[in-house]
């Protein structure tokens, strides 16, 4: 075993059933049998040790299987604060980067996988990294439906 599960062990338990860690000991005017963590501006719980934030489900993980993992930690249900053993699993970094559901901020149109092209809509997805044309479409809503009918097909862990 690692230190650092030496350590998150001492200090904390994990309910698979719950997907919460337990604190061992009182700290920080917290009680032995609650709950640790809270959640952070990004969704994720994230719980202190030893004065460094770690996110919770990577720390569940670790007390799980005696280690962290390879690659990240998909959340399977897309609740980032749903830490039960269940619903996490490892993923690539790839295959995490298709959990996303909504258009990025800056988006001026608001609909994932779509862009304006010459007064008309163009739905792309990037494939193994290369950005793939689609079509292009009437509707921003018709680049859209194109764009999640790829997805289905080739980002099957990105979708619910």
């Amino acid at each position: 075993m690692t230190a650092l599960y030496e350590l998150v062990n001492t200090m904390y338990r994990y309910d698979v059933e719950t997907g919460h860690l337990i604190r061992r000991y009182s700290m920080g005017g917290k009680f032995v049998g609650s709950v640790a963590g809270s959640i952070g501006s990004n969704g994720y719980i994230q719980v202190s040790v030893k004065g460094v934030l770690h996110r919770a489900h990577r720390l569940a993980w670790l007390l799980s299987t005696g280690r962290l993992p390879d690659g990240d930690i998909d959340h399977i249900d897309g609740d980032r604060s749903n830490n039960k053993l269940s619903n996490l699993r490892i993923v690539t970094r790839a295959e995490n980067m298709q959990n996303q559901r909504k258009a990025k901020g800056n988006s001026r149109i608001g609909l994932l996988g779509v862009s304006a092209n010459k007064g008309r809509w163009m739905a792309r997805i990037k494939r193994n990294g290369v950005m793939r044309h689609i079509g292009t479409f009437d509707t921003p809503q018709q680049a859209h439906a194109a764009y999640i009918a790829e997805k289905r097909v080739f980002h099957p862990k990105g979708m619910l």
